[in-house]
């Protein structure tokens, strides 16, 4: 079993992996209050329990969420 970077790396190097890597590039407000059933305003920590409940590999931080700032998520 590999790690979730483990398993990009050796896909895009074209290695045998233990299965296909699965991400998205977004994973929109109104996903995540479903999957979650979420009232309300939709916080990074929401995204990121959606990342790890669905066992996503490749997940992309929207620039609200940090990205160039000095704290990030």
């Amino acid at each position: 079993m590999f790690t979730h970077r483990e398993r990009v790396l050796k896909t895009l190097r074209g290695d045998p992996t233990d299965r296909i890597p699965r991400g998205e590039f977004f994973i929109g407000d109104e996903f995540v209050r479903a999957f979650l059933t979420v009232d309300g305003e939709v916080g990074f920590h929401h995204c990121q329990a959606v990342v790890e409940q669905l066992e996503l590999d490749i997940a992309s931080v929207s620039v609200s969420a940090g990205w160039g700032a000095s704290n990030q998520p």
